[in-house]
């Protein structure tokens, strides 16, 4: 996960995100800030939380009492999973779509990874939303 994908995700709407179940293994950003008045923006997973600064290690237990304040980082697979019909886990035509959607010449969005392709299709399929590099528009 790259970056933009994480500035995209936490400029998603709170309602992208409702019903959203943790699970042990969810990729999650944290933001708060500093004592020395800076923003912090933490990566890390539900199961064992690893700072990039200072390696710590923090319990699962710790984790689920911050996750109030962190978003989800989803995966690829939960990405695609949300275009899914509830109980399927694979669809030939969905890959045929979004495969015309990425290469459609009305398309001028730049894709960094292949989470940020699938956040960028599901929010122009669902909400017609745009990232114009800062906000969805």
């Amino acid at each position: 996960m790259d970056d933009q994908y994480i500035k995209m995700v936490r400029a998603l709407p709170d309602k992208f995100f409702e019903g959203w179940e943790w699970k042990d293994g969810d990729r999650f950003v944290l933001e708060y800030n500093s004592p020395y008045n800076m923003k912090v923006h933490y990566v890390g997973d539900a199961v064992v939380y690893r700072s990039k600064v200072y390696d710590i290690e923090i319990t699962s237990d710790d984790i689920r009492s911050l996750l109030g304040d962190a978003r989800p980082l989803p995966s690829q697979a939960q990405l695609q999973k949300m275009c899914l019909e509830d109980g399927e886990d694979f669809d030939p035509e969905l890959l045929y779509v979004f495969s015309n959607w990425v290469y459609s010449p009305m398309r001028k969005v730049v894709f960094n990874s292949m989470e940020s392709a699938w956040l960028q299709y599901i929010m122009w399929i669902f909400h017609t939303k745009t990232w114009d590099g800062e906000a969805w528009i």
